[in-house]
């Protein structure tokens, strides 16, 4: 895997659940979805921080 200096890492798919966004360059955000019968941990898309870490942990499908 290589990083640009404009970009994060993947930051990977949920178990049971989808990503929509396929953009991880700085400033660029991606949010997630369950499968049928499993919840989101939260809502919140994540953001392609300029210290190249997304701004907060991936979500789960509970």
């Amino acid at each position: 895997v290589t990083v640009d200096s404009y970009s994060c890492l993947d930051p990977g798919i949920p178990v049971n659940g989808i990503r929509y966004g396929q953009d991880f360059s700085i400033g660029s955000t991606v949010s997630f979805g369950c499968d049928s019968g499993y919840r989101l941990s939260h809502e919140e898309p994540l953001v392609c921080e300029k210290n190249h870490w997304w701004s907060h942990p991936l979500p789960t499908c509970d």
